[in-house]
């Protein structure tokens, strides 16, 4: 009975700390331990406690820089869109959509198929790749611009309508 007991003693702050650390790894950065008549046990519930104020000042962080990366991106008049090394759709800009349309969840469904062609080999190459081209109707020139990432074989597309800009040289010549 007495070593039920001891044992009850020790098991349920351990159980406590580590329900605690179950929380700040699904990112609960709110947690305030237990203190402890065990020396150890309150060491190791002051630890989690400040894994979590780091953990959490590290996320308002990232957060804060997402939500300034989508500003900006967003604010863009050219198209964006990043692909991941799987080439799925990680973001896309709403320039993006307007200048294609539509912006598909994979490179494959990327629609015209030179662009695709030029994330393709933009990776193989790890070089920028560029295509000019006419695409929709009423026809429009894009130029797109696939620049791969160093280091990762994630790639960004910049898209651009450069209609105007060839109408406006053409009628100058």
């Amino acid at each position: 009975a007495v070593v039920a007991f001891i044992a009850r003693r020790f098991a349920r702050p351990i159980t406590e700390l580590t329900d605690q650390a179950r929380a700040v790894a699904e990112g609960d950065t709110d947690v305030t331990p237990r203190r402890s008549r065990v020396w150890e046990l309150d060491e190791l519930g002051l630890a989690i406690s400040a894994m979590a104020n780091r953990f959490g000042s590290r996320l308002f962080v990232a957060e804060q820089t997402t939500a300034t990366l989508e500003v900006v991106l967003g604010a863009l008049s050219q198209g964006t869109i990043l692909f991941d090394s799987s080439d799925r759709v990680v973001y896309a800009n709403p320039s993006a959509y307007s200048i294609l349309g539509a912006v598909p969840d994979e490179l494959g469904g990327l629609a015209p198929l030179q662009f695709q062609t030029a994330v393709r080999e933009a990776r193989e190459t790890r070089d920028q790749v560029a295509r000019a081209l006419d695409h929709g109707s009423p026809t429009r020139r894009l130029r797109g611009v696939a620049t791969p990432f160093t280091g990762d074989e994630r790639v960004l597309l910049l898209l651009v309508d450069i209609t105007e800009r060839e109408r406006a040289d053409s009628i100058r010549r």
